[in-house]
């Protein structure tokens, strides 16, 4: 599987470019089981840079081209839906950002308001919108992005979500959003189409944070929902930007504009001044372990796998029923079809995450190998 990747490949309206086409057609090519889209917002207030878009009808003709490509070179692909929610971005979206509580965020230094009871109506039926409108467009299933510190996690989490009305508070209140958003997307989409849920079983934030324990509870609660499958993550981006391991290569980045930036804000600089989280493969694996013994329904591990060994250890011991990669698919977008062949070698990511940090100044892709002043980086 390739986990949902941020692409940085859309207009200001969200109508995905010709690279879009490309690097699906690359995944496809390559030998990927199964593609899941960088995150693409449900609504213009949900809404980063460069962010693609599936908040309006007009937009299916576009997705279809990119549904058809794959699917004709034997692909299948699954469309992520998100909300920014309080890492929304206002110069991009035009609204102040949205959260359950009031917050600041991390990437963009912009304070959030609280959510009226309006509106987390709406954005629920807009993520039921958004799946009808992928439908539409030929994807072969839908993944709520419900982690990474993104709207969905922040109201499943105590340190973003503070309210004491009925959708926060207790565990089954936290998850009440969640809940909606299922509902909504389940009666959009019909009993016979998969939904899925990508979920931070933990977040490194202590006090408040995500405990393992709490995050494997809440995806239980989660394929109790009926969500087809759930894919193990992990981390936000406020403490130490946990969601990415390995380098930060901050300076670099601010100068190009910063991870997901269109110049560098404020609150970047405090947030990716701190040591990064070590890199170590499967990070996540232990997450996927304890949630894989709780619950029937498939269960799906990110977590920087770039050695065949590891990945068929973790799906021999049992510990996960899919891998998916981010990463090594960036770099080789072929490796499936390698590995098929027989192909051992681990993938030579150095996991220096240029290929996130400077999305503010070019699109997602692998800087490796190329000196960045030849890219227009430097």
């Amino acid at each position: 599987m390739r986990s949902a990747t941020y692409e940085a490949m859309a207009d200001e309206a969200g109508v995905p470019s010709e690279h879009y086409d490309e690097l699906y057609r690359k995944l496809a090519a390559g030998g990927v089981g199964l593609i899941i889209t960088g995150h693409t917002y449900v609504a213009r207030d949900g809404k980063m840079p460069k962010m693609c878009g599936i908040d309006r009808d007009d937009l299916v003709p576009r997705y279809r081209t990119v549904t058809d490509l794959v699917h004709g070179l034997g692909g299948r692909i699954a469309m992520q839906i998100n909300h920014g929610g309080a890492e929304a971005n206002t110069r991009e979206s035009g609204f102040v950002p949205l959260s359950p509580s009031p917050t600041r965020s991390t990437m963009t230094g912009l304070k959030s308001r609280a959510m009226t009871e309006e509106e987390i109506g709406r954005i629920a039926r807009d993520f039921g919108s958004a799946a009808r409108r992928a439908r539409e467009a030929g994807f072969d299933a839908v993944q709520v992005h419900g982690a990474h510190a993104y709207l969905v996690c922040q109201f499943l989490t105590e340190a973003s979500n503070r309210r004491d009305d009925g959708w926060g508070g207790s565990r089954e209140g936290r998850l009440r959003f969640l809940r909606r958003v299922y509902d909504e997307v389940r009666g959009a989409v019909g009993p016979d189409f998969p939904v899925l849920v990508k979920m931070s079983l933990y977040d490194l934030r202590g006090h408040r944070g995500l405990s393992l324990e709490e995050g494997v509870e809440l995806a239980v609660a989660a394929a109790g929902m009926g969500f087809d499958a759930i894919e193990a993550s992990c981390g936000t981006p406020a403490e130490r930007l946990s969601i990415v391991r390995g380098r930060h290569p901050v300076r670099a980045a601010l100068e190009a504009g910063g991870p997901g930036q269109d110049r560098p804000a404020p609150g970047v600089v405090s947030g990716m001044s701190v040591p990064p989280v070590t890199f170590s493969e499967a990070y996540n694996r232990e997450a996927a372990r304890a949630l894989k013994a709780r619950v029937t329904v498939p269960v799906l591990v990110v977590g920087g796998y770039v050695n065949p060994a590891t990945m068929e250890d973790v799906i021999r011991a049992g510990d996960a029923d899919f891998v998916s990669m981010s990463r090594a698919l960036i770099m080789r977008p072929d490796w499936p079809n390698r590995l098929a062949a027989g192909d051992r070698e681990p993938v030579k990511c150095l996991h220096c995450n240029h290929c996130l940090f400077f999305t503010g100044s070019t699109y997602t892709r692998c800087h490796y190998g190329r000196p960045l002043a030849e890219q227009g980086i430097a």
